[in-house]
């Protein structure tokens, strides 16, 4: 198990860079911030699957402003869009807490297309678009997308086209 206990300097940066560029710099406290970051991130850090629990995890903050949909059928016309950021280790003050004599658990097989189908079926849905992919490529994974999501609303995010290592503005798609 780890626990992240805060940021190092760099992740304080980039936090007050993510508020800033979601426009919450005044509207949500720094140490609520944190808080919130440490709250999402803390499940990616130790996912139970060793593959999964792998850096960058990501936190998203919705841009001020605007209303998160109620519903899937509201998210078609919802002005919602968010900032999503990756954060690494070297942003986070990471504290090993399990003994190294500790026993590995136990960990049953995962169907990856289990978690992704049950992941869109839901409305948490995302695809990422990969610069050089084809419009075979988009399209098919698209397509797929249309069949995991069952109906649901599915986020997609563009190609990383410039900028900053680790920065992604995903909107709503």
């Amino acid at each position: 198990m780890r626990k992240i206990l805060g940021l190092t300097e760099a992740g304080v940066e980039k936090l007050k860079k993510h508020l800033a560029m979601s426009g919450n710099q005044v509207k949500i406290p720094f140490a609520q911030a944190v808080s919130n970051l440490i709250e999402v991130v803390t499940p990616q850090v130790n996912n139970q699957n060793p593959e999964l629990a792998v850096e960058p995890w990501y936190f998203a903050m919705g841009v001020a402003g605007t209303t998160p949909p109620k519903s899937a059928d509201e998210h078609e016309t919802s002005d919602y869009e968010e900032v999503c950021l990756s954060y690494n280790e070297t942003d986070l003050q990471i504290e090993n807490t399990t003994s190294a004599a500790a026993t590995p658990p136990k960990y049953e097989e995962i169907d990856f297309k289990d978690v992704v189908s049950a992941n869109f079926s839901v409305g948490r849905g995302v695809i990422q678009l990969l610069p050089g992919m084809s419009d075979e490529q988009i399209l098919s994974l698209i397509k797929n997308a249309c069949l995991w999501s069952e109906g649901m609303a599915f986020q997609v995010v563009p190609p990383r086209t410039c900028g900053s290592k680790g920065q992604v503005r995903a909107g709503n798609h």
